[in-house]
């Protein structure tokens, strides 16, 4: 029977229930939602009565057919309306025509009466300067269902009935690029008693906010790109969880958040900050985290607080940052100036510093090593530079300075451009960097890794590197050394590398891999192994790389890099 089904094709699909197949046409525009009408009536009975309407950004891009689609989407509406359906979604792009203002009162009135939950409206903006946005329906104020509501490009004219706004099931609000004023603001916060998020973007005609303590389940707020006469930000949401504000070009002379005691991330980029703003930080009891980007009129920072674990200070023009954070997490800091930093937070802290510099001199250096040496402490530390040169600290400035993260176990460092320097050149830099590293690793095509086993050092072993501190370099108790993701001649020149400085042959080089391995050993590197004469050395480096051109494997490797040596013995 069932061969005899598949052969008369039998259409599986349509004989889900309704439900399922709503679940499916949800997920389509509505000019693909038609098409699937059109299969069987099934599809066409479960396309009609589909609650979820979404019009995509293509649905007017051909101009010759802008009245045939608004009429359609009237009749859509209509059919929705006479069989009582409910709209769970409407989404809606218009383009600019400024006499379809008679057309959105009509599909607005279907809207309303169709209980729409869900509505995201859209007007493109007109090229003409003395362009209007057209004014939003009134009668869209009166659907006490609507949960969600996005505008952009329009006009909110607050009804003249009383109370002007039914939203009473409202809990998300996106405006973006509207006119608005402070009367509409109050309204929200006197009759949306369920508001849980608002975002506001690119607004006119508002120039203070104020949220009263009435919106209690207000938890997220969001301000962007602000008009220049906007001066004021008053928000007592008692139960605020998340503030974010963008681009804010005007001073504001009012900014208070103490009384959201709950607030436990604020951000604030590129906006007009000045040193009393973070008095509100220490105000804050659950702030946790706090993001400056782009605060150019910021130098000072000076924080005290139990319960930041992130902070993020990106681009400021710093000159002094004192914090005094115990149970700090995560700190990033990005720019090309180095400020004083004093730091008090845990030892299990994983500082993330990013810097860049177009004409690095040895002055600039400096400050950056003074500022990473605030970080030696910590175990874990991540690095992050456009490019390689900055990363390779020239030897004048070695020779003057002390290496900055001698306490740092891990280090790891990310390149954004192609690398131009060699990996040896930038092994050696971070090596110096950070002198007794257990792992390093940065990405080039992929992340490479250097994991370092040591041993206890011994008095015989006794390096004129280090004699006059306290520590001690990696030369002085190097074991073994494990390379992952490195080509086979990147392989070749660390294994130089490392022998060269410990001063060392090995008698095998254990694990040498091509292509086909992504990983390698040098093994155990002896700490009583014969010296050679410099001329031998280089005769011996010749050899290995006869062998690796000829695609030797590693036992053959080996047995060349043997012979080779007794014949450099003979030369000797």
């Amino acid at each position: 029977m069932m061969r005899r089904r598949r052969r008369c094709g039998a259409d599986r699909i349509s004989e889900l229930p309704e439900e399922i197949l709503h679940h499916i046409l949800s997920f389509l525009e509505v000019k693909d939602g038609e098409v699937m009408g059109e299969v069987s009536t099934t599809w066409n009975r479960a396309w009609n009565s589909l609650s979820s309407l979404n019009f995509g950004n293509s649905y007017f891009l051909n101009r010759l057919y802008w009245r045939p689609r608004i009429n359609h989407i009237t009749h859509l509406l209509a059919i929705r309306q006479t069989h009582n359906i409910c709209i769970q979604s409407f989404h809606l792009r218009l383009p600019y025509w400024p006499i379809w203002n008679l057309e959105i009162q009509n599909m607005f009135t279907a809207l309303v009466a169709c209980n729409v939950k869900a509505l995201h409206f859209t007007m493109n903006t007109g090229k003409d300067p003395d362009y209007r946005y057209p004014t939003l329906p009134h009668n869209i104020f009166d659907v006490k269902s609507l949960n969600v509501l996005l505008l952009r490009g329009c006009e909110i004219e607050l009804p003249p009935s009383n109370p002007p706004i039914k939203f009473s099931s409202l809990h998300t609000l996106y405006l973006q690029f509207v006119v608005l004023d402070h009367l509409f603001i109050q309204a929200l916060s006197t009759n949306c008693c369920n508001l849980q998020l608002l975002s506001l973007h690119c607004f006119e005609g508002l120039t203070t906010i104020q949220l009263g303590e009435t919106l209690s389940k207000l938890k997220k707020v969001e301000f962007s790109a602000c008009p220049p006469e906007f001066d004021e930000v008053d928000i007592r949401a008692p139960n605020l969880v998340d503030l974010e504000m963008y681009q804010l070009t005007s001073h504001l002379k009012v900014f208070n958040i103490t009384a959201c005691k709950a607030l436990t991330s604020l951000l604030l980029s590129d906006m007009i900050v000045t040193e009393k703003w973070l008095e509100h930080v220490s105000c804050l009891p659950e702030l946790q985290r706090l993001h400056l980007i782009k605060c150019k009129t910021l130098n000072t920072i000076d924080i005290s607080s139990v319960s930041i674990q992130h902070l993020v200070l990106h681009d400021c023009s710093l000159i002094t940052v004192k914090l005094d954070t115990p149970n700090l997490k995560c700190f990033s800091y990005r720019s090309s100036s180095f400020p004083t930093l004093k730091l008090k937070a845990p030892a299990s802290l994983q500082p993330k510093i990013a810097f860049d510099s177009k004409s690095p001199d040895s002055d600039w250096y400096s400050k950056l090593l003074i500022f990473l040496a605030n970080f030696s402490h910590y175990r874990a530390v991540e690095l992050s530079s456009e490019n390689d040169e900055v990363i390779i600290i020239p030897n004048d400035v070695r020779e003057s300075l002390v290496p900055p993260l001698y306490g740092t176990d891990r280090l790891h460092v990310k390149f954004q451009n192609k690398l131009k320097y060699s990996v040896v050149d930038i092994v050696d830099s971070l090596l110096w960097i950070s002198p007794q590293l257990d792992t390093l690793s940065f990405h080039q095509a992929d992340l490479k890794t250097l994991k370092f086993i040591y041993e206890d050092a011994s008095d015989e072993d006794e390096k004129p590197c280090c004699t006059s501190l306290t520590w001690k370099c990696w030369r002085h108790k190097l074991k073994q050394v494990e390379m992952q993701n490195f080509t086979c001649m990147e392989q070749q020149e660390l294994s130089n590398y490392f022998f060269t400085n410990l001063g060392l042959i090995t008698d095998e080089v254990v694990g040498a891999s091509c292509e086909n391995e992504p990983s390698s050993g040098l093994g155990n590197l002896p700490r009583r192994s014969k010296r050679v004469r410099l001329p031998n050395q280089k005769l011996a480096n010749y050899i290995c790389g006869i062998a690796k051109r000829r695609g030797r494997g590693s036992t053959g490797l080996n047995r060349i890099i043997r012979v080779g040596r007794v014949a450099v013995g003979k030369v000797g």
